[in-house]
């Protein structure tokens, strides 16, 4: 196919060739807007780590401090003279007497534990 001054025209000297190129681009093109979105989406989820991880980090030195605060409060609440001075106040409760006072022994109950001195016994028995 020829022109009326002889020549050929532009892209028809291989039959299919420009559909090819055409192809050939557009699959580049495709593949670097698929690059490009991916690339922008793992940035984004990086930023939105990075704030999630502040904020836990805030959180954790807030929880941290009111945990360090809370302790002392039981600390203070555990105290032998507050416990006394509450007792003694609020409930008017009294030292007892030494005459008063008696000792239990620890002993062992089968399959209970130790009971006495410094432990709870439970009065409850097992069926």
């Amino acid at each position: 196919m020829t022109t009326q001054q002889g020549r050929r025209p532009i892209g028809r000297r291989f039959p299919g060739a420009g559909r090819k190129t055409f192809w050939t681009l557009a699959g580049v093109m495709a593949l670097l807007a698929l690059f490009a979105l991916l690339h922008t989406w793992t940035r984004i989820a990086v930023y939105q780590r990075g704030f999630q991880l502040g904020r836990a980090q805030r959180e954790h030195r807030a929880l941290s401090h009111e945990l360090e605060s809370l302790r002392l409060e039981v600390a203070t609440l555990e105290s032998t003279a507050r416990v006394e001075r509450e007792a003694a106040e609020r409930l008017q409760m009294q030292k007892p007497a030494p005459e008063r006072v008696v000792q239990v022994k620890a002993t062992q109950h089968a399959g209970r534990g130790t009971v006495g001195a410094g432990s709870v016994a439970s009065h409850a028995s097992k069926p």
